[in-house]
């Protein structure tokens, strides 16, 4: 009977990245949603969250099938 309410996810920002990119974006990538949908049935994911710290996105389980893959 568990559910796994949220996954919690950190996009941190790289502010001394050589190539200029600091990163820090709160949108999942292609191995995140990977694992959102297999959590989802391995273990009831509810929802997903990703945070940089200052804003985060929370993504429901319905909204799974919608993110693009790899």
């Amino acid at each position: 009977g568990w559910a796994l309410f949220a996954h919690l996810h950190n996009h941190p920002f790289f502010f001394d990245n050589p190539s200029g990119d600091i990163a820090g974006t709160p949108v999942p990538s292609g191995q995140d949603a990977a694992l959102y949908r297999e959590l989802a049935v391995t273990a009831r994911l509810q929802r997903a969250w990703i945070t940089n710290g200052l804003d985060t996105l929370e993504i429901p389980v319905s909204e799974f099938p919608a993110i693009p893959g790899d």
